[in-house]
């Protein structure tokens, strides 16, 4: 179980997910040797501005959880299909306090709470499946489907 810590500081590719140097393992720490890849580990995205592009190496990616705060105020952009996965060491959470995840027409899969607190959601023509989906007062969730939202 790892978690990471968007830095997007790396001199050549500082929007791209899958860059080493993009990450670290504590915050505005050093820059680790990977990247989130698998249900055990955890993405935080805590500070600064600079976005990052989900060029995920295989066309879809998977991670145990993300978490956006309120001090990061950038744009999470997917390129591929995406799944925050319960599978592994976390809760397959996506929590967005800050900033925005933009799904970019790709589909999102969340196993657990996608909880927008504080940021923005923009899912676009995007299919979207969570177990649960929290949206607070003030907080926006935008997207160009006309079909109503259904549960199971």
């Amino acid at each position: 179980m790892t978690d990471y810590y968007w830095l997007g500081t790396d001199s050549s590719n500082p929007t791209h997910w899958n860059v080493n140097a993009n990450w670290s393992l504590s915050s505005g720490g050093s820059a680790a040797s990977d990247h989130p890849r698998t249900n055990a580990d955890k993405a935080i995205f805590d500070t600064g501005s600079n976005a990052c592009s989900m060029n995920i190496s295989g066309g879809s990616g998977v991670v145990g959880n993300v978490t956006i705060t309120s001090g990061y105020s950038g744009t999470v952009t997917q390129a591929y299909n995406f799944t925050i996965d319960d599978a592994g060491a976390h809760d397959g959470k996506l929590e967005i306090g800050g900033g925005t995840w933009n799904s970019n027409n790709s589909n999102l899969t969340v196993d657990g709470v996608l909880d927008v607190d504080g940021g923005d959601l923009s899912i676009g023509t995007s299919a979207v499946s969570c177990a649960k989906l929290i949206v607070e007062s003030g907080d926006t969730l935008t997207g160009g489907h006309t079909s109503a939202p259904s549960s199971t």
